[in-house]
């Protein structure tokens, strides 16, 4: 049986890159895209997906050719996160950034604070942090570690090739 998986992602290139290896990997998902924080929410609260694979920074609203998507939220992951956790979505989640710093200055935060943050603040679904890059593929072994967790916890049917 495949399981309904949401991502989450604004960056056109980093997306195509996280179905591919999807694709290439598992035949577990039906996979769904969402590129804002709007489009996000809205996909969540009327489908049941059983996975996310979230953005942490990404526009307010979806970009179109007339429309700029809006205000840009570099936190805009934990506040779906925080909805998913008010809402009591039976759903689990994995960040996937291409950021390791959040923010400048002294009010800057590392994606490994983030992660501490995220795993004291909602234990009960997030499953961990990927860090994403196009040049180091490592990204792959870290999402695909996370990926067979989710997998072996709910007891699917693992189809990795």
């Amino acid at each position: 049986m495949k399981r309904n998986l949401l991502i989450i992602e604004d960056d056109e290139i980093k997306l195509q890159n996280i179905v591919s290896f999807l694709e290439k990997k598992y035949e577990y998902f039906n996979i769904d895209i969402a590129k804002s924080y709007i489009s996000g929410l809205k996909k969540i609260n009327t489908n049941d997906y059983e996975l996310i694979l979230l953005d942490m920074s990404m526009p307010t609203y979806d970009k179109n050719s007339t429309e700029q998507g809006g205000i840009w939220e570099k936190f805009a992951g934990k506040r779906i996160l925080s909805e998913i956790k008010r809402k009591r979505k039976n759903v689990k989640v994995i960040v996937v950034t291409m950021y390791d710093k959040f923010g400048e200055g002294n009010s800057a935060d590392s994606l490994d604070n983030i992660h501490k943050e995220l795993s004291d603040n909602f234990p009960d679904f997030y499953l961990g942090k990927v860090f994403y890059s196009a040049k180091i593929l490592a990204w792959g072994d870290d999402l695909e570690l996370l990926l067979n967790k989710f997998i072996s916890d709910n007891n699917g049917q693992h189809t990795h090739n």
